[in-house]
């Protein structure tokens, strides 16, 4: 799969957030594991094949994995690969168990252990709960911008769910300007995100 506008490819495709000053986010969507395990680096082995697939084609990314079930091991690595600036380092520094597990990811991917460390360096994780507490969280999230957090709710739903089933009048690619106008055709006023200091700077003014 290619992304709109990008000539790379995209062997991580469930998601990709691009954004324009950090770097790119693709986004690996994974089902419950049986009985609420966590996922072993063995049950993840094509998925990690395609993350180094895609720092191979983007160098710059960071994959991240997304279940309600956590992700064990391969977290414990990239959090510890993520400590040490390379892998000589991570050799002197890292528990016995972590460059143990880095052995381990080289050997499933058949690369070379530097490779396995950057690759590890490059993933992150997210555990979402159940749908019930993720559907609250968006709605905080939102509230944080607009007064009608239900109905901005309701408008991205219908936008990725259009998205998803490829509909003629749908689009490939959802900017942050394609939201902002479909909150703007239904009334939504979009509050402009501010630090905590500029909060606190603007309360000090009135």
């Amino acid at each position: 799969m290619g992304i709109p506008g990008i000539e790379e490819q995209a062997s991580v495709d469930d998601v990709v957030i691009i954004y324009r000053n950090q770097p790119r986010l693709h986004i690996q969507a994974k089902k419950n594991q049986t009985h609420h395990k966590s996922w072993s680096i063995s049950d993840l082995k094509d998925e990690l094949v395609k993350a180094h697939e895609q720092l191979i084609f983007s160098p710059g990314v960071l994959v991240r994995f997304v279940s309600r079930s956590s992700f064990g091991d391969i977290q414990i690595l990239s959090e510890e690969c993520i400590r040490h600036p390379d892998l000589h380092t991570f050799k002197k520094q890292a528990p016995s168990k972590q460059q143990q597990l880095l052995t381990k990811l080289s050997g499933l991917l058949r690369i070379d252990a530097a490779s396995a460390f950057e690759t590890a360096r490059h993933l992150r994780f997210m555990v979402t709960g159940d749908q019930s507490s993720l559907d609250s969280r968006n709605r905080n999230d939102l509230n944080t911008i607009t007064a009608k957090p239900d109905i901005a709710v309701s408008l991205l739903e219908s936008m990725l769910n259009r998205h998803q089933a490829k509909l003629p009048d749908s689009i490939t690619l959802i900017t942050r300007e394609d939201i902002i106008k479909k909150f703007s055709e239904a009334g939504l006023v979009i509050t402009p995100i501010r630090t905590e200091q500029e909060i606190l700077d603007n309360f000090a003014r009135t």
